[in-house]
């Protein structure tokens, strides 16, 4: 009876071992799929919407160079019913409701990326998800609901609208989430629109010219500005200054933040 007390209570230990080994690696694999691959070196704005201070999450949370505190506007909110990852996501409702941060970065001006999570609610033709301002509020590049389920990214100097890319193929529906990037590099006219990884094609606005504002980012908005009766939810915005930053694939549910 002894022997086989003994077995049992060996038997258990080796099980418990082989079974800590097996998280351990577990986590190895994690790490080098997710966290570990994660390039965070051109990352200069990183949001995970918990609240519009970043100083009171500051390299934990939410990330910044300068630590930049978020100004809201309206009715949007910071909740549980809009998050994706952490505690809390941006809850952007009808109406102009929107958080802007001011300055972001003069580096934006050429080259960067932006990737997003989003949840649309209720879908609305031109309705706002982001606009980046240049110098002042009427050169800016902004990225809009289009059609039924499509996505466009308009750039306006002084006011006036330079081109619009229009996907074709994004097809985006209300109640699913999805991770949306921008590209661009104003010095080769680059402009490019993601939806869970894969560039989408584009039925106007490819080929046309984009040149520089010349200027620092004043300002980046995000949520609807113009006032249109979307409702949607945002999480884990993010800022490359590397417009070939693949941020679907390896940052977009990562876990650990620049400081």
């Amino acid at each position: 009876m002894k022997k086989l007390i003994t077995f049992l209570i060996l038997l258990f230990a080796v099980s418990a071992y082989s079974g800590t080994l097996l998280q351990i690696q577990e986590s190895i694999i994690a790490k080098k799929r997710g966290v570990a691959s994660c390039d965070t070196s051109n990352i200069i704005f990183w949001y995970r919407c918990e609240s519009d201070d970043f100083t009171a999450t500051s390299g934990t949370l939410d990330y910044s160079v300068g630590d930049k505190a978020g100004t809201t506007n309206g009715g949007i909110a910071f909740n549980t019913d809009a998050v994706k990852y952490g505690t809390n996501g941006m809850d952007v409702p009808t109406g102009a409701d929107f958080i802007y941060f001011a300055p972001i970065s003069a580096t934006l001006d050429d080259e960067g990326r932006l990737g997003f999570w989003v949840y649309i609610n209720t879908w609305v033709e031109n309705a706002e998800f982001s606009w980046i301002a240049y110098d002042d509020a009427s050169n800016l590049a902004k990225l809009f609901m289009s059609g039924a389920d499509e996505l466009g990214l308009t750039w306006e100097d002084s006011g006036t609208e330079r081109t619009t890319l229009v996907t074709s193929n994004a097809n985006l529906s209300t109640g699913t989430w999805y991770f949306i990037e921008v590209a661009w590099k104003t010095s080769t006219d680059l402009r490019e629109i993601y939806v869970n990884g894969t560039e989408c094609t584009y039925s106007a606005g490819e080929g046309a010219t984009i040149a520089s504002f010349a200027g620092d980012v004043i300002r980046t908005y995000f949520g609807e500005t113009a006032g249109e009766n979307s409702d949607y939810y945002m999480d884990n915005i993010i800022i490359s200054t590397d417009s070939t930053d693949d941020l679907y694939t390896t940052c977009k549910d990562e876990l650990e933040w620049p400081e």
